[in-house]
Parts: C-alpha cells; sequence; structure tokens
C-alpha cells in the first residue's frame, strides 16, 4: 500500500532498511508532492487531534459489511431464537477476539433456557477501576432486525474495531446484549451482576439507521439524574456526527435503562423517527428494503458515539508534536512521545487524511490518504524519540501531515497537520 519515491518525495531520505522492517508490504500509488509548483488545496479531511483521529477511522464501507454479513439482516433471516441468532452471537465474539479484546459470554437464564451476552473488555492503563460502556442488543423481534437492532450492533462492533489498537485511562467495555426484546433480560442480568463497579456512563445505541428524508437527526432518552451523560452524548452528535440531537427524558425500552436503575449515568441513542418507522417489529426490516438503511447516517451515529465513548475514557496513544520550527526549507523536528519503549518507529506523510490499514496490525487505521514513508527511528527506553527531516522550501504553502507508526506492536500516534508558511 505504501511506496517511497526517493525523487518525489517531501522529506529528503533514503530508502535503505526499509524491506529489513517489513515495510516492503506497504504497496499503492505513490503521492507526487513537489512535482509541480501549482496552488495546492486543502486536504478534504482535517485531523486536529487524537479524538478526531479516532473518529474519522469509522467506516461506513466496513459498517456495512458488518450490517449486511455478519448479523443475518437479509429477508427471510431471524435472529429472535434458534440457529441465526446464534450464528450472529458467534460472529460477534469473533470479532472482538480478532480485534486482542478480553472478550467473554455472560450467562444469564430467562425462562428456563440460558442465553448469553457478548463482553469485550479494553482495560484502562492509569484508572481501570472506571469504566466507560456501550451496548446494544443483538436480539431481534423474530426478523431481520437490521434496523431493529442490527444497526446498533454493528455501530458497537465498528467501535470496537477503530479503538482496539488504541490505549485509554479508563476501562472501555462493549456489549452485545441478548433478550432485550423480552424486557430487557440481558442488561438487567449483566448491570445487576456488575453494581459494584466504578461505571461513569453507558449509552445503549438502538436503531440507528433509519434516516427518512436525510435529516440527519437523533433522540436520546434518559432520566434526569443521567444529564450530564446525554449532554456529552449530544454534544458528541453535533461535533463528530454533524446530527442535530433532541433530549428527552427516562423511557425505559432500551438497555440503558437497567444502569440507570442501579445508579448509574446512562442513555439512549436512537434515530429521531423511530416511532413512525414502517418496518419496526416487521419481517420488511431488513437490508434490501429500497430506499431504508442509511449507512451514511449510521456511520455518522457510530462516530459521534464513538467519540463521546473516547473523549470520555481519554486516549493516552502516542502524541505526535511538531514540526519545530515549522518552517520550509530548514531541518524540521517532531517529538513522538508515549510510544513502545526502545522499538523502531516509522514515519508516514501525506497530503491529505484518510483511512488506510496498517498491514500486519487488523484494525489498525492510519489517519492518512495514500502516505508515504519519510523515515523510520528508535524510541527511547521511556518511549519518546525525535524525528528530524529536512523540508524542502517547496513545501511553502502546503498542509502536510506526519503520523508514526511502530508495526511490531501495531501502536499509533496522532496525525500532526502542519501548513509551512
Amino acid at each position: 500500500m505504501f511506496v517511497h519515491a526517493a525523487t518525489d518525495e517531501l522529506f529528503d531520505r533514503p530508502t535503505e532498511g526499509l524491506q529489513r522492517h517489513g515495510a516492503h508490504r506497504w504497496r499503492g500509488a505513490v503521492l507526487l508532492l513537489l512535482t509541480s509548483m501549482l496552488a495546492w488545496a486543502a486536504p478534504r479531511v482535517l485531523l486536529a487531534g487524537p479524538i478526531e483521529d479516532l473518529v474519522a477511522q469509522v467506516s461506513a464501507a466496513n459498517y456495512r459489511h458488518i450490517l449486511d454479513n455478519l448479523l443475518y439482516t437479509r429477508p427471510g433471516n431471524n435472529r429472535g431464537y434458534g440457529a441465526e441468532h446464534d450464528l450472529a452471537r458467534q460472529n460477534i465474539y469473533d470479532h472482538f477476539v480478532s480485534l486482542g479484546y478480553d472478550t467473554s459470554l455472560f450467562p444469564f437464564v430467562y425462562n428456563g433456557s440460558t442465553y448469553y451476552n457478548v463482553v469485550a473488555v479494553h482495560e484502562g492503563t492509569t484508572r481501570p477501576e472506571q469504566v466507560y460502556i456501550v451496548g446494544a442488543h443483538y436480539d431481534s423481534a423474530n426478523n431481520p432486525g437490521a434496523d431493529d437492532n442490527g444497526s446498533g450492533t454493528a455501530c458497537v462492533m465498528e467501535i470496537g474495531r477503530v479503538l482496539a489498537s488504541h490505549r485509554f485511562e479508563a476501562t472501555i467495555i462493549l456489549i452485545a446484549f441478548d433478550r432485550e426484546e423480552q424486557g430487557l433480560r440481558g442488561s438487567r442480568a449483566w448491570a445487576a451482576a456488575n453494581r459494584d463497579m466504578d461505571i461513569r456512563g453507558m449509552i445503549s445505541t438502538d436503531m440507528v439507521a433509519y434516516n427518512p428524508g436525510g435529516a440527519d437527526r437523533a433522540a436520546i432518552f434518559g432520566s434526569s439524574n443521567s444529564n450530564p451523560c446525554k449532554q456529552a452524548l449530544a454534544d458528541a452528535l453535533t461535533q463528530w456526527g454533524g446530527i442535530q440531537p433532541t433530549q428527552y427524558g427516562a423511557m425505559d425500552r432500551s438497555d440503558h435503562a437497567p444502569f440507570e436503575w442501579e445508579g448509574f449515568e446512562a442513555a439512549l441513542l436512537i434515530e429521531y423517527h423511530w416511532e413512525s418507522n414502517p418496518n419496526y417489529h416487521r419481517s420488511t426490516d431488513h437490508i434490501e428494503m429500497p430506499g431504508y438503511i442509511d449507512y451514511d447516517f449510521a456511520a455518522d451515529m457510530t462516530r459521534a458515539t464513538l467519540g463521546w465513548l473516547a473523549s470520555s475514557a481519554v486516549p493516552v496513544d502516542a502524541v505526535l508534536a511538531g514540526p519545530v520550527p515549522g518552517q520550509a526549507g530548514t531541518v524540521n523536528q517532531w517529538t513522538i512521545s508515549g510510544a513502545a519503549p526502545s522499538t523502531r518507529t516509522w514515519f508516514v506523510y501525506s497530503a491529505s487524511g484518510g483511512s488506510i490499514e496498517v498491514p500486519g496490525c487488523p484494525g489498525v487505521m492510519l489517519g492518512l490518504s495514500r502516505p508515504v514513508l519519510a523515515g523510520s527511528t528508535t524510541t527511547n527506553g521511556s518511549g519518546e524519540a525525535v524525528f528530524a527531516r529536512f523540508v524542502p522550501a517547496g513545501a511553502s504553502g502546503r498542509f502536510i501531515g506526519l503520523q508514526a507508526v511502530q508495526p511490531s506492536t501495531c501502536l499509533i500516534s496522532n496525525a500532526a497537520w502542519h501548513r509551512f508558511p
């Protein structure tokens, strides 16, 4: 995916040693930055910090893959009970296991039978006792349940993909609940069993893909005790989803409610027009219904939820700062901190934001489009390093993003964007 071209690079850097460290696997078109002195346009995506970097990695295409291919949401499918319900649960479990989460099945008994929530834990680094949760029920009303609630489950799974390779101060728990349609049975059991946990906030994503007329609106429900959580989610919808939120009071019809009953702040995120959804609890709630599932809207709901979760748990990934002095025609320095110690670290750059997977690191996405290798260095024993490169005068006026990646640990930094004067 990544190709280094010595004659067209922004940074003066030879290519020796690249293949020895596995970067020969990175293939793609070379981004030509300096072959023309024409005016350069601003990048399509501007990333300004760690949260923005994470939000930008949400992929509508990947969300669609999950909803269409992993959750049995096609005509004739049924996640209420039976084989397809169990296969969907297994796909959810395998998804989180493949991403490296501490994944388990939480059993509970309903009506004489045992059912399971899928629980994926991402332990925090400096305050692991504090917990933030995003959950969704994966069972359906004996139908394909594309919107209710394959859409919310796909949201949780896509959030899991993006966050898997990143570290946070607080613990993150992602849960796929079962038997919601029979009275919130799975979430009741889990919340009651973990009432002594220090849960700082919980969001239930339930029906997040129906967006008639492209209204881009969402509803948030929760009791007055959950107002801080509701407001933070509303802010996230505006900032990271471009969605207009409307807040309402308590509604005990989704998996946030048992957490409120246990005294925790929790909220329901749901599409604004859920009550008028013509396919609600019907066999027509499937992905092939024309004009029904709005994948872009669902991806925006996912971005907002991820933004709430990540900003609450606080990222502690490697931080890339710079450049200094930030001038073209001279040597510039970028400083990385919080990376894995004594580890070879590669630096790539691009003139536009995007999302591209690091080879050998499933789910780890750089926030750059068609990145080009700038060089590498090795962090010290504290996980810090200074990366210095000469930036040609021809870079003046251009907006460039640099990002660090440690392929051996699958750790990445934020993308540091700078317009060289």
